[in-house]
């Protein structure tokens, strides 16, 4: 009478799971269970059901169960392992697949496992090691992703390459890789290469991070409406990324559209609130819209946390500048004199403060070694004419 009862609940509960009712086919596991006990075959089934209804501290539990019970079962170890990884319990998971991973189990498949989480503890060496040791039987594309990405992190720029392009196979199906490759053509400044395989990626993958590559290249190029519609799409599908907010802001400027670069700062830093670079260029924003009280407020923030930092010194004398503070600019304009690391904005603002004080000659030279600088600034070379013109020079 038992083993037509485990039979029959056995074939009832496999029935309920292959027509997606996991919890009646629980129920007739349990009631399988009851009859046999010890049978990690059930045990099994129900912590994959409970694993399928998001109840992963009852299939965790089973898991343990049918380990304590058979500790040399290999493939519950890897189910489990599985398990542990999806609810982050990276420590677990490492630990399990390591050791079937270096007994040879299903090697493929549990490197896969393994290099992400290696990757997400950001252990870039013991992924390298690793594949050195079945280097030859290791062909998988993800695989061979996460090696590229460990020597990438690792700064083996012309071997991470190497494995990316492995992995891509001249494959535009394999985003990931392929995302990678566009991007260091991009570095080397291959710029039509780069856009032509993120192009083709596209085919294949609305991805955020392809729309970003597209936007970064038409910025460097100057074409700025249309980084503005790749940043736009980029965001559409991941708005989460303060950096896109932020590259989208800078566009924004350079058009003239403040309003809109306000917005995307902002946007930036409700994502990334402690970002210094991004509160800086909220706050320069505001400086050159006249909110002088908000550039304030926010730089002086800033340059609390850093005295040093030259651009919130720079800020923090325009807009003194502008409120004519000259005394207390003088104190601040003697501290960047001094500075080492100036960059063009910090010349910039010396000789707008020279300006203030009607010091020409002294304003003339000090912008033109802003300009020697960053050639490219319309504003550099607009005060240059001016303090020129004020000099009596054509």
């Amino acid at each position: 009478m038992g083993v037509n009862e485990l039979t029959e609940y056995l074939k009832t509960a496999f029935e309920y799971k292959n027509n997606g009712d996991y919890k009646q086919s629980i129920d007739y596991f349990y009631k399988a269970l009851a009859i046999d006990n010890d049978s990690t075959e059930i045990m099994i089934e129900l912590a994959s059901l409970y694993a399928k209804l998001c109840r992963y501290d009852r299939s965790i539990s089973f898991y343990e169960q049918i380990l304590q019970k058979k500790p040399n079962d290999n493939e519950a170890k890897y189910q489990f392992a599985h398990l542990l990884k999806n609810t982050k319990d990276f420590k677990r998971a490492e630990q399990i697949l390591l050791d079937l991973y270096n007994s040879g189990f299903n090697i493929e498949e549990t490197a896969q496992e393994l290099f992400y989480i290696l990757v997400c503890n950001k252990k870039y060496g013991r992924i390298i090691t690793s594949f050195n040791k079945y280097s030859k039987e290791l062909k998988d594309s993800s695989v061979l992703y996460y090696v590229a990405l460990a020597h990438s992190e690792l700064g083996n720029k012309n071997t991470a390459e190497e494995f990316f392009r492995k992995s891509f196979k001249g494959d535009e199906k394999n985003i990931l890789p392929g995302i990678e490759i566009a991007n260091m053509l991009l570095e080397k400044g291959q710029k039509d290469n780069a856009r032509e395989l993120a192009l083709k990626l596209l085919k294949y993958a609305e991805d955020a991070r392809i729309y970003y590559l597209l936007a970064e290249i038409e910025y460097s190029e100057g074409n700025i409406d249309n980084a503005i519609k790749y940043y736009s799409f980029a965001i559409n599908i991941n708005p989460q990324k303060a950096q896109y907010y932020f590259k989208l802001a800078l566009a924004f400027s350079l058009k003239g559209f403040f309003k809109e670069a306000e917005e995307s700062y902002c946007k930036a830093i409700n994502l990334d609130s402690t970002n210094e670079t991004y509160n800086y260029a909220l706050a320069y924003m505001y400086y050159i819209t006249g909110k002088y009280d908000l550039a304030e407020k926010l730089n002086d923030w800033l340059y609390s946390l850093n005295p040093d930092n030259t651009q919130s010194l720079a800020l923090k004398i325009l807009i003194l500048t502008e409120n004519n503070n000259n005394q207390f600019v003088g104190r601040l304009i003697e501290k960047l004199e001094k500075a080492e690391d100036k960059d063009d904005f910090a010349l910039y603002a010396q000789a707008m403060y020279y300006a203030k004080l009607n010091l020409w000659e002294k304003a003339a030279d000090t912008i033109a070694e802003a300009i020697r600088i960053n050639t490219s600034s319309p504003e550099y070379n607009y005060q240059l004419a001016r303090f020129n013109f004020e000099l009596g020079k054509t």
